[in-house]
């Protein structure tokens, strides 16, 4: 999906407003995600420009990502609450099959530090996104989400048919949705 300039503009005043300057801040970004502005580089190449300890990882390990699976808990426990900011730009919508969403958001939940934020911009199910995924997600998946976890909302709106949320983890905790209520929040094609 890439990153869009909207996104950007309903993410970075709340990830200043939290930690005021990034410079040291620890960034993961799921996905090697493209900038959909100015020169279209990596993600990585604009968020080091805000002086981010940035982290990419991606199955595919292209763009000097790391290689990992948001399907395996296990390839992410040596990154146990070690982020400030994790961005989701258009990459849990692909983990399949369905039923491991499940690991994906417990990942997402594992590896934010307390009083970290999850900033997630991912695709509405609309016609312009129709056979994009399998897996779409609403306003209410995040509200639903920020309930069970106690975590704190930091907003949601749609930019250009995205869903756009800022979620902070306000305690260490261990991630209490089960795998049948995760599927029952998404929106299954």
């Amino acid at each position: 999906m890439g990153i869009e300039p909207g996104d950007l503009y309903f993410f970075l005043p709340r990830i200043f407003s939290v930690f005021g300057d990034t410079s040291g801040r620890e960034m993961l970004e799921l996905g090697n995600q493209q900038n959909r502005f100015g020169d279209r580089c990596a993600g990585k190449n604009f968020f080091r420009t805000l002086c981010f300890n940035h982290t990419m990882v991606d199955i595919n390990g292209e763009d000097g990502s790391i290689n990992k699976d948001l399907r395996e808990p296990e390839q992410w426990t040596e990154w146990k609450e070690r982020f400030d900011v994790v961005t989701n730009f258009g990459t849990t919508e692909h983990v399949e099959p369905n039923d491991k969403q499940w690991e994906a958001w417990k990942i997402i939940h594992d590896v934010t530090k307390p009083g970290g934020l999850m900033c997630h911009a991912i695709p509405m199910d609309t016609p312009k996104w129709a056979g994009h995924c399998s897996v779409y997600y609403s306003e209410g998946f995040f509200t639903s989400l920020a309930q069970a976890c106690g975590y704190h909302h930091g907003g949601y709106t749609q930019v250009r048919e995205h869903n756009v949320c800022v979620l902070q983890k306000v305690k260490s905790a261990d991630f209490p949705v089960d795998r049948e209520t995760i599927l029952k929040w998404c929106i299954l094609k």
